[in-house]
């Protein structure tokens, strides 16, 4: 059978397509690389057989195959398909029409998906018959496998890629815009859950809440948005007291915070501090753990409250993160500030009470000291009807004691 389809072709022919034709015999894979699967999408679009061929060092190589059969490839110069931005046709003499489909990059190789076809269903080309000499196929096999094939003149076969090449454009068209509207949504949920983090935050800044019931709020719900996996706020009191709050798994504890706060203390920080890629740098040698971090400080640079810190995201932290971690730090910041004039503005009306007290005290010995004793009587109610209020034990008390004695000031 062998020698039946060789001796159908002259041997000058024969020398001839051996120095213009190469051909390999290969299965079907079942492999999921991008330019494999784009391969046997422009096979199911346009019914045509494809191989998947990638250009090297070493030549062309026939990697992966849209059905079985026997991939050819034309000795002619590789610029004509490898550097085809769209579809390409070249059709031989020899009644084989060859084509070629851009595919992604295979491996860090240029790939391209090449296929051929006959010109007709009664002829059977001499570069198929040698091919499938070399291969071992019978007369038999290569008459039922031709009968399979499909064929087709080369401006059809233009006209079918054309075809497939606008339809995979419009479908990778509208997977993009399908994922841009993914990313948007998500990016519309990360932002309403910022504003409805920075409402909430805003309605609870009364100034009878102290910083830390205020710190708390922003700790749990400032993380889940910045998907870090710790997050601290270091806060220095009126009293020059410092407190540590913090959620998730911090990489460093108090004394590393310090240091690497004062590592950076010569910055702007009217900004962020945005640090990531610290592998392999000094900072990471001296805190092992710490991989990427954000870092805010609370206040004005003239006068700072503390630091809020976000570190160990699993992507690196962005303008995003950062942005809103600076719009917490800058609240936090004004609420401590507010509170400090708040304390600053009742410290300077209970010293004109006590000045007024003592004046009072001074001019009306026979009811000296009974503000006090006012004072203190108040408690016995306060403490029954359980008034746990910051200014209903002390100052509102001592104010009301004082003033219903203002008419003995005259």
């Amino acid at each position: 059978m062998i020698a039946e389809l060789a001796t159908s072709v002259s041997a000058p022919r024969t020398a001839d397509l051996a120095e213009t034709l190469s051909f390999i015999q290969l299965d079907v894979t079942a492999e999921n690389e991008p330019a494999e699967w784009a391969m046997r999408q422009y096979a199911r679009l346009s019914g045509l057989p494809f191989w998947c061929v990638t250009y090297g060092d070493e030549g062309p190589q026939i990697e992966a195959a849209s059905r079985d059969g026997l991939a050819l490839i034309p000795n002619i110069q590789a610029s004509v398909f490898r550097e085809a931005d769209g579809p390409r046709v070249v059709a031989l003499e020899s009644g084989l029409t060859f084509y070629s489909l851009p595919l992604p990059p295979r491996h860090g190789k240029s790939s391209i998906a090449l296929g051929w076809v006959r010109l007709r269903p009664d002829r059977r080309p001499d570069d198929f018959v040698l091919a499938a000499v070399a291969a071992g196929w019978t007369k038999r096999r290569v008459d039922e496998w031709l009968r399979e094939q499909p064929y087709a003149s080369p401006d059809l076969v233009q006209r079918l890629l054309d075809s497939t090449w606008a339809q995979v454009n419009a479908e990778t068209r509208e997977r993009q815009l399908r994922d841009e509207l993914v990313n948007v949504g998500e990016e519309i949920e990360q932002t309403y859950e910022e504003i409805a983090l920075l409402h909430s935050l805003t309605g609870n800044l009364e100034l009878t809440r102290s910083p830390d019931e205020v710190a708390e709020i922003c700790l749990s719900r400032v993380r889940e948005l910045t998907t870090a996996e710790g997050a601290a706020i270091w806060m220095e009191d009126h009293l020059g007291n410092f407190r540590l709050l913090t959620d998730g798994d911090l990489p460093l504890d108090e004394r590393g915070l310090a240091r690497l706060c004062q590592r950076c203390d010569r910055r702007d920080w009217s900004r962020p501090f945005v640090k990531n890629r610290l592998a392999g740098t000094a900072l990471e040698r001296e805190i092992p753990n710490l991989r990427n971090f954000v870092l805010c400080s609370i206040g004005d640079p003239g006068q700072q409250f503390g630091w809020l810190i976000h570190c160990n995201s699993p992507q690196e932290f962005g303008s995003v993160q950062a942005s809103l971690l600076q719009s917490i730090a800058r609240i936090l910041g004004t609420h401590m500030r507010n509170r400090e004039l708040f304390q600053q503005n009742e410290d300077l009306v209970m010293s004109f009470v006590r000045s007024m007290v003592s004046t009072i005290d001074a001019k009306d010995t026979y009811t000296r000291g009974h503000s006090e004793r006012s004072r203190l009587g108040c408690k016995v109610p306060q403490r029954r009807t359980g008034a746990t209020g910051e200014r209903d034990r002390g100052h509102s008390t001592f104010w009301a004691a004082a003033r219903h004695r203002k008419g003995r000031c005259r």
